[in-house]
């Protein structure tokens, strides 16, 4: 819940919304009011804002070819839950078919690394929506990419990152587990490690979607996939500001 309420707080569209209910309610300085907001508009829709801050808000990998990791912890995320909730009554859906989010590059990496013996164990934990296991469409497709069922684990119920970090500490404690890579998306991994480093644990990253610093003419042209972009970066860096917060990085 909180999570969602913090989504619909940082939409830099709510503040257009806003802007226009002020500018209709005043009576005084309708034209700056406009202006301002028109500039607002013209500045959340470009993909500049967003580059920017993605350029900015990475780390660089510290995952080591060299040496063989105890455990690949790919983070959840991978698979679009709401699909496989809508086609419940449409079995073939279920059996055969892969509903990846825009994150499933996470995954496709966790299972090269297995499979190129990187890792001994991929480590995935256990989000529900609704009834919706991802953990369980995640194993259907990790095993069909040719993974084995002793490769991939399912560690426990899990709903945010706090969450997975809890959960791969004490299934690290449980099963000898030293040597940990960790994947998830390049604008979600400064947050990710600092909740495993948190809770004591020492683990190399991997980062997938990587972003580059590519500014042209369509940087400066609105797009909705510019307010998109710019409304995940926003989520990353309020969740940074939430969970140090709390006390939680």
């Amino acid at each position: 819940m909180m999570q969602e309420i913090t989504k619909f707080l940082i939409h830099p569209l709510l503040y257009v919304l806003l802007g226009l209910i002020v500018i209709l309610l005043s009576k005084k300085h309708t034209k700056k009011l406009t202006a301002s907001l028109v500039i607002y508009m013209y500045i959340i829709s470009i993909p500049f804002p967003s580059v920017i801050i993605s350029y900015n808000w990475g780390m660089a990998d510290t995952f080591r070819s060299d040496i063989k990791y105890d455990a690949v912890v790919v983070l959840a995320g991978v698979c679009n839950l709401a699909d496989y909730f809508c086609r419940q009554n449409k079995p073939e859906m279920w059996q055969d078919y892969f509903r990846a989010s825009e994150s499933v590059d996470r995954l496709i990496a966790g299972i090269y690394f297995i499979k190129n013996k990187n890792a001994d164990v991929l480590l995935f934990g256990n989000a529900v929506y609704n009834s919706v296991s991802e953990a369980e469409q995640v194993k259907k497709y990790a095993l069909a990419c040719g993974l084995h069922e002793r490769q991939f684990k399912i560690y426990g119920k899990v709903q945010r990152t706090s969450d997975e970090a809890k959960g791969v500490r004490s299934y690290a404690e449980r099963n000898s587990i030293k040597k940990i890579l960790l994947v998830t998306s390049e604008n979600h991994m400064i947050r990710a490690y600092a909740l495993f480093k948190k809770q004591g644990l020492t683990v190399d990253t991997f980062s997938v979607q990587k972003h580059y610093l590519k500014i042209g003419i369509r940087s400066f042209i609105p797009s909705f996939d510019g307010v998109q972009n710019l409304t995940r970066c926003l989520y990353e860096l309020f969740g940074y500001v939430g969970y140090y917060i709390k006390g939680d990085l």
